[in-house]
């Protein structure tokens, strides 16, 4: 478990990923029902999968629906801890271990 969490503070140094932890205080949020991916293909087009159980899951390209997938996204992050925060807590996590 301690290399898990040295492996994502790595992670988490790298300039082109951003990781945050949504706090177990936050709970029930938007985002406790399963993950989903959110992103903009050419011309703007959004687009999002959702994942479920089993690994099946399914894609949203339909555009007010994909929308609604980064409203969600918004509320979760509105909840994260910020990227410094979660790296202090994942550095906190493995030293206990």
């Amino acid at each position: 478990m301690k290399a898990q969490f040295e492996h994502l503070i790595e992670c988490s140094e790298l300039s082109h990923v951003s990781l945050r932890i949504v706090p177990l205080t936050a709970a029930p949020h938007v985002g406790i029902d399963g993950w989903f991916t959110f992103f903009e293909l050419p011309g703007r087009r959004l687009a999002a999968f959702a994942g479920a159980t089993l690994d099946v899951g399914r894609m949203i390209d339909e555009q007010a629906k994909a929308a609604a997938v980064s409203v969600r996204f918004d509320r979760i992050a509105a909840q994260a801890l910020n990227e410094d925060q979660t790296r202090d807590l994942l550095k906190r996590a493995a030293e206990d271990l």
